[in-house]
C-alpha cells in the first residue's frame, strides 16, 4: 500500500478516556499527530495509561469525549463491528503476553490474522517462509504447535503474525519486560529489521526507558495532558 509519508497515521482531537465517566481521566489528550512512517516509543511508569492508550489506538475502548483518527479516516465513531474490520486490515499488534492460540500450529496462527483481515494471500505460505527465514527460525517451526514454543519464539512469531498483513500501523506493546539485556537487544533489532524498507508506522510502548535511544520520536505518556505533536 502506498500512502504519503506526510499522511497522519494517528490523530488524537480533545480525546479524554475515563473508566467510570465520574472518574477523573486516565488519558487527557488536547491533540497528538503521529506522522505516517514514524517510529515512536512511548514510556511511562506502570499505571500511567500506557495500555489505555494502546486500546483506544487498537479500538477495543472509545473514547469518553473527543475523536480519534487513524490513517487520516475517522475511527472512534465507527461501530465496534467496523472498528474490527478496521483493525484487522490496517493495524498490527505485538502483545506482551504474545497471545498466540496454543492448541494450533504457528502457520494456523498466522493464517488465522490473514482470514480476519479479509486480505486473499496467494503467496501466504511463501510469505510466512520468507518470515522465517527473516526471523532466524526454521521454516518447519510453522507445522509445530504453539504451546510447545520457547519464549524467544513465541516473540518471533507474534512479529510475522502482526506484519503478514503488511499493515501500515504495528502497535508493539512491552514484549521485552520479561527478558534479559541480550534477548531485548536481539528481539529489537529483528524487529527494525521487519520494518526495514516499509513504510509501516511503528507505535512502542514500554516501562524500560533504556530502549528510548533506538527510536526518532520518544514521548512521556504523563506529557499527554498538554497539546502533543511528534
Amino acid at each position: 500500500m502506498s500512502l504519503s509519508t506526510t499522511s497522519p497515521a494517528v490523530q488524537f482531537e480533545k480525546v479524554t478516556f475515563a473508566y467510570d465517566h465520574s472518574d477523573a481521566p486516565v488519558i487527557d489528550v488536547p491533540a497528538w499527530t503521529l506522522a505516517q512512517g514514524q517510529h515512536s516509543f512511548i514510556y511511562g511508569a506502570s499505571g500511567s495509561g500506557k495500555s489505555t492508550l494502546l486500546n483506544l489506538i487498537c479500538g477495543t475502548l472509545v473514547p469518553t469525549s473527543g475523536e480519534i483518527a487513524l490513517l487520516d479516516k475517522p475511527f472512534s465513531t465507527l461501530s465496534s463491528s467496523k472498528r474490527d474490520a478496521f483493525r484487522a486490515r490496517h493495524i498490527g499488534v505485538v502483545f506482551q503476553q504474545f497471545n498466540l492460540i496454543e492448541y494450533l500450529s504457528v502457520a494456523q496462527n498466522i493464517h488465522a490474522a490473514a482470514h480476519f483481515a479479509r486480505h486473499k494471500h496467494a503467496d501466504l505460505d511463501q510469505t510466512m517462509a520468507s518470515f522465517c527465514q527473516r526471523l532466524e527460525l526454521p521454516v518447519s517451526i510453522l507445522s509445530q504447535q504453539a504451546s510447545t514454543l520457547s519464549v524467544g519464539q513465541q516473540q518471533r512469531v507474534a512479529i510475522a503474525r502482526a506484519l503478514i498483513n503488511r499493515p501500515e500501523l504495528l502497535v508493539v506493546d512491552e514484549p521485552t519486560s520479561a527478558l534479559d539485556r541480550q534477548a531485548r537487544d536481539g528481539f529489537m533489532q529483528l524487529l527494525f529489521d521487519c520494518l526495514s524498507g516499509t513504510q509501516t508506522t511503528l507505535l512502542f510502548v514500554s516501562h524500560d526507558e533504556a530502549l528510548a535511544e533506538r527510536f526518532e520520536h520518544q514521548l512521556n505518556i504523563t506529557s499527554f495532558t498538554q497539546a502533543t505533536s511528534v
